[in-house]
């Protein structure tokens, strides 16, 4: 230990669900932890998501060690009920969260040193679980810097007034760029608030099923996708398609436009790569995230093609004793979703219980 660092013998950065889910697993196994959260409550990357969302029934995402009434089971989980459950999640387990630290870098030297913005931190095994939410991915296009027309991420898009205060205008056109889930709410939640609304899409637009035939059909998926965890299967892919029904509707009727990938961003107006060109009042990049990473840097390579570091188990494999939750096909190709997430959460903490009881300096 150096310059005054409290030695903790599990540190974890982040806390939303993957680190509480994580920190609760260690806790029953009497292993102390203490959760670092950069902002000023636990699970702050849900609180930027649009105010819509949702995520599944509750009984596919509800912690261990914090149920929910069976009444409620099969509901929808809504954000506001969401950032709620996880605060009350925290506090009924009393875990050690440590909010408004933001970790800027960490290197190794017999023990993790963990630079925050207050003050060193040391660790003897520490876990990355900053998920993917702080980090939105803008892809560049030729005009991009100089063009007129407003542009922001999906990131920054709460709800229609959003774009309103953008553009200041409750009317206007609207171009999202992306094909996913995401791109299909805010299609239809901004078309239903009266915007002339497109899609640009660089693969061909695939639908899912639409939530009716989601809710029929939930008890079946489920018992497969179980199934495929079980088993550790990983998928090239695991974004699910835009949702059928209402967003599939809008495009089939013509009521939404689908152009395919940008070529370039001119003044006011876009050109794509089949040569048409329209005028756009605002792009919203539906285009997903990458890994929040950049404090590790100094540790860990990360794979161009996954945005991964290189792991065995769930630990870096050139690194021993850190260990990452809440990555894309980390187990199975459900480890980056709640629902897998509290099934890596379990295996996870054996495999740092093992390595606890393993340390040469006492935990606690």
């Amino acid at each position: 230990m150096s310059g005054g660092a409290q030695l903790r013998p599990v540190v974890i950065v982040g806390a939303g669900p993957a680190g509480l889910a994580l920190a609760y697993q260690l806790k029953l196994r009497q292993i102390p932890c203490l959760l670092l959260e950069k902002g000023p409550n636990v699970a702050s990357s849900f609180r930027g998501m649009y105010k819509s969302i949702f995520f599944g029934p509750w009984l596919n995402n509800a912690l261990p060690g914090g149920p929910v009434p069976w009444q409620q089971a099969f509901s929808r989980t809504r954000r506001k009920e969401w950032l709620e459950y996880l605060e009350s999640f925290a506090g009924r387990n009393a875990l050690e969260v440590r909010c408004g630290v933001e970790v800027a870098s960490v290197d190794c030297n017999g023990c993790f040193r963990l630079q925050t913005n207050q003050g060193p931190i040391e660790a003897e095994l520490l876990v990355n679980a900053t998920g993917y939410f702080g980090n939105p991915f803008t892809p560049e296009y030729p005009g991009s810097q100089e063009t007129r027309i407003a542009q922001m991420h999906a990131c920054a898009y709460l709800e229609p007034a959003t774009v309103a205060g953008k553009i200041e205008a409750s009317r206007g056109r609207i171009l999202i760029v992306g094909k996913r889930i995401s791109a299909g709410e805010l299609m239809v939640e901004l078309h239903q608030a009266g915007y002339q609304v497109s899609l640009s899409c660089r693969r061909k637009l695939r639908f899912g099923s639409s939530y009716l035939q989601q809710a029929l059909f939930a008890p079946i998926v489920m018992l497969f996708e179980s199934i495929g965890a079980w088993l550790g299967i990983k998928l090239s892919d695991t974004n699910p398609r835009m949702v059928g029904g209402t967003s599939q509707q809008l495009v089939r009727s013509g009521q939404v436009e689908v152009f395919p990938d940008i070529r370039e961003i001119l003044e006011s107006t876009v050109r794509f790569v089949d040569a048409r060109e329209a005028a756009f009042d605002l792009i919203i990049y539906s285009t997903g995230y990458r890994p929040v990473l950049s404090h590790l840097k100094s540790l860990v390579s990360i794979d161009p093609k996954t945005g991964h570091p290189p792991l065995v188990n769930m630990e870096a494999r050139d690194v021993p004793g850190l260990f990452f939750m809440g990555l894309d096909n980390q187990r199975s190709f459900r480890s980056r979703y709640l629902r897998g997430i509290r099934e890596d959460a379990v295996a996870l903490a054996e495999r740092i219980a093992t390595r606890v009881s393993s340390l040469t300096r006492p935990a606690g």
